[in-house]
C-alpha cells in the first residue's frame, strides 16, 4: 500500500539519519572498540606468526602464504555469495544489537573480535605483499558494511547504558526508551547491508583495476557521510 511505502521513505530519508546523529557518541564508542581490536590484531600478526592461526582459518592462511587471494572464489557464484553475505551481515548486526542486553559485554566482544579478525588478516596480507589486493577488495563494500555494523553496535551500547546508567528513570523505563532508539538504528542498517552485500558479491572481487576500486570506495564513503551527517529532511508544507 502507498502509505506503507511512504512511511519507509520517511524513515530512510528522515528518521534513520536523525537517530544516527542523536546516537553518535555510542557509534564512536563502537568504532573505538573495533579499532582497538584491529590495531592489536595487525600489530601482533606482523610480529608473531604463531598468533595468526588462533584467529584466521588455516585454508585462508595457506592461500595468502602462496601469494594468492581467497576472495576470487566468489566470482562465478555472485548471486549466491551476495545473498549469503547479506544474510550473515544482517545476522551479525542484529546480534550486536541484541547483545546489548548482556550489559554491553556481548556487543563489546563482537565489535572487538571483528576488529581483531580484520586486523589479523590485514597483517597477514601485509607481510606477504598483498596489501593492494586485500584493501581493494575490502574497502568498496567495507565503507558501508563496517559503518552499518558500527551503527548496530551503537544500538547494543544504547541498551547497555540504559541498564547500567538509567539516570532518573527506572531501568525498565530507561530500557524501553533506549530500545526504541536502538531499534531504529538497527533497522536502518538493513538496506545499507543489502547494498554492501551486492557490492561485495559482484564488484569487490571483480578483476577491476585497484585504482578504480579505491575511487569507488571513496565516492561511496562521501555519499554515506552526506546521507548520515549532512542530509536535512524537508519541512512539511
Amino acid at each position: 500500500p502507498a502509505p506503507a511505502w511512504r512511511g519507509l521513505w520517511v524513515f530512510l530519508r528522515k528518521t534513520f539519519p536523525v537517530t544516527f546523529r542523536e546516537s553518535f557518541p555510542w557509534f564512536a564508542a563502537a568504532v573505538g572498540i573495533f579499532m582497538t581490536g584491529f590495531t592489536y590484531g595487525f600489530a601482533v600478526s606482523i610480529t608473531d606468526e604463531t598468533f595468526i592461526p588462533l584467529v584466521v582459518p588455516l585454508h585462508l592462511i595457506q592461500k595468502v602464504e602462496a601469494g594468492k587471494v581467497w576472495f576470487d572464489s566468489i566470482l562465478g557464484i555472485q548471486p549466491l555469495a551476495s545473498s549469503r553475505i547479506m544474510t550473515n551481515n544482517i545476522t551479525v548486526s542484529f546480534l550486536a544489537f541484541a547483545l546489548g542486553m548482556t550489559f554491553g559485554v556481548g556487543t563489546t566482544y563482537l565489535m572487538a573480535f571483528n576488529g581483531l579478525l580484520l586486523g589479523t588478516i590485514a597483517g597477514l596480507c601485509h607481510t606477504h605483499g598483498l596489501d593492494v589486493p586485500f584493501w581493494s577488495f575490502v574497502l568498496p563494500h567495507g565503507v558501508i558494511e563496517l559503518t552499518a555494523i558500527f551503527i548496530a553496535g551503537a544500538g547494543g551500547l544504547l541498551l547497555a547504558t540504559a541498564l547500567i546508567v538509567p539516570g532518573d528513570l527506572t531501568r525498565r523505563d530507561a530500557l524501553v526508551a533506549r530500545a526504541k532508539q536502538a531499534g531504529r538504528l538497527v533497522l536502518g542498517c538493513v538496506p545499507l547491508l543489502i547494498v554492501a552485500g551486492i557490492i561485495e558479491g559482484f564488484f569487490s572481487p571483480s578483476p577491476v583495476p585497484p585504482a578504480l576500486k579505491f575511487t569507488a570506495a571513496g565516492c561511496l564513503l562521501l555519499l554515506l557521510i552526506s546521507y548520515l551527517f549532512l542530509s536535512r529532511p524537508r519541512s512539511s508544507p
